[in-house]
């Protein structure tokens, strides 16, 4: 049994500004409140409203080719039950199957849960066949009480192949629409998901619904029919190797400016029952390298060789060693980088980042602009080339050493060069001299605004806490991060990478 509302509703009590508003079509508002399952199991991590049914049952006891139901039980805070309804709906197509309502005998014949849902499938063993859930609100006390009702459901197996969301309600509108009502998730199973990694999986300046963990996850959903329970982790800035500064962030921490920094290594003892994980999506090194390093033209090419795979290749393969062994049933993925900048990258963007870096550039100067960014460009493919060859390498040690585990991999995102920074098809969030807001609030001081539509958040937040170092390094911190054209690149090769390894069978 879980308890995930405490509210009783005490019948002609008006709490303050909880007042009824008037709905058009609809004369009074009855609201519906569950607070209790049985039989029905949630995420062991997380706080999502879904559950996951751990009983079936024959829908004829003596034939089975009749089909099977799940039976499960909600006590449901309502001020009329005898007016209750119910309804699964398809979150994804829309569609609505109503419940039917079964009366069974005023006196329970059994007190055992098992039992009552026995007589009720005994009882709508005809409807349950032809695919129609059904519902009973068990007369267990008395029938008006708004301090809570047992009400036993049984749902057809054939109808749960997927992800339903089950509403309660008494009142609707005109529409046909649930009003006031309650509702919970029901679902096959739980899909584990954990990320730990940078700025790059954590998606800076991306909303969620773009980001491309969330894209990975919803292709899990429709090919598993399970509701993935997704643990982020990932913080900007954070690197392989902890130091003294690291902290804990926080639950409700801002990854795009977190108040403290966990490094990833520490970001994988964090991973909450990691024994139970399905999947984890990491990535890690390019804040141990320094992005100032990468693109520092005056940065030797043997050095940025050297730093990289120290830590793209051992680094990350002492760190795959322990989420291997926190996870060993989760298949692991981890991403690569992409070249920051290339020689398809625009003259004068360019320009204008290097001055927002502090880089001493004559604007009116071509030539040393582009043989600025030729350097810019080739450290870029360096640091590219090198992290991926080691962080595959990494990968390929850590299957060999595990062989009996599920299989890691390395995912190239592919960007090509003209999805570079300011290249002509990017990939990656560059900056734009026009920004509505802040072009009036701060047009006197800044010529050059990011792109990204979670701009506004971060500098609140920024300002509000006062995580960032300063407030110009919150303002840029999604530049050279993938856009949306670049999270569906990185999806696609997660879910191509996903597809080839087959883990994922489909339901």
């Amino acid at each position: 049994m879980r308890v995930f509302i405490g509210l009783i509703l005490v019948a002609g009590t008006v709490w303050p500004g909880c007042e009824s508003n008037p709905v058009p079509g609809v004369a009074t508002i009855e609201p519906v409140y569950i607070i209790t399952t049985e039989l029905l199991a949630p995420p062991i991590v997380g706080l999502a409203k879904s559950y996951r049914p751990e009983y079936a049952l024959n829908i004829r006891s003596e034939d089975p080719a009749a089909g099977q139901a799940v039976g499960f039980f909600m006590t449901i805070a309502a001020t009329r039950p005898e007016l209750l309804r119910a309804r699964l709906r398809d979150p994804h197509a829309g569609t609505k199957t109503d419940l039917i309502r079964i009366d069974l005998p005023a006196a329970p014949v059994s007190d055992e849960p098992i039992t009552q849902l026995a007589i009720l499938a005994s009882a709508s063993a005809d409807t349950l066949a032809a695919g129609q859930p059904v519902f009973s609100v068990l007369a267990d006390g008395n029938i008006n009480s708004p301090a809570g009702r047992r009400v036993a459901f049984l749902v057809p197996v054939d109808l749960l192949r997927a992800i339903r969301t089950l509403e309660c309600y008494i009142s609707s509108t005109a529409e046909g629409g649930s009003l006031a009502g309650d509702r919970i998730e029901l679902v096959p199973d739980f899909f584990y998901l954990a990320v730990v990694g940078d700025s790059i999986l954590w998606g800076n300046g991306l909303n969620h619904r773009d980001k491309f963990t969330t894209l990975t996850a919803e292709w899990i959903e429709a090919v598993t029919g399970k509701r993935v329970i997704t643990q982020t982790w990932a913080i900007t800035g954070a690197r392989i190797v902890p130091s003294d500064a690291d902290g804990i962030c926080g639950f409700y921490c801002f990854g795009e400016a977190p108040r403290l920094r966990t490094s990833i290594t520490g970001q994988a003892d964090l991973m909450q029952e990691p024994e139970s994980l399905d999947l984890v999506i990491m990535d890690g090194c390019i804040n141990d390298v320094g992005i100032g390093t990468i693109l520092d033209p005056d940065t030797p090419a043997e050095t940025l060789v050297a730093v990289t795979e120290e830590y793209c290749g051992q680094e990350m393969s002492s760190l795959l060693d322990k989420v291997r062994r926190l996870a060993p049933r989760a298949a692991i993925v981890v991403i690569g980088y992409f070249p920051i900048v290339s020689l398809e990258s625009d003259l004068f963007g360019i320009r204008d980042l290097a001055q927002l870096m502090g880089e001493q550039v004559d604007e009116n100067d071509s030539e040393a602009i582009s043989a600025y960014i030729e350097k810019m460009a080739a450290n870029s493919t360096i640091f590219y080339e090198t992290s991926s060859m080691n962080l595959a390498a990494a990968v390929d040690d850590l299957n060999a050493a595990y062989s009996g585990t599920p299989p890691a991999v390395f995912v190239d995102p592919r960007f090509g060069p003209a999805n570079a920074v300011f290249g002509p098809e990017k990939w990656l969030w560059s900056l734009t001299t026009s920004n509505a807001f802040l072009s009036d609030l701060l047009g006197d001081v800044l010529k050059f605004f990011p792109e990204d539509s979670t701009l506004l958040t971060r500098v609140y937040v920024c300002l509000r806490e006062a995580v960032a170092d300063n407030v110009f390094q919150c303002l840029y911190v999604s530049v050279g991060h993938p856009n949306p054209d670049g999270a569906r690149a990185y999806a696609r090769g997660i879910i191509e990478a996903l597809e080839a390894i087959g883990i994922l069978p489909e339901y």
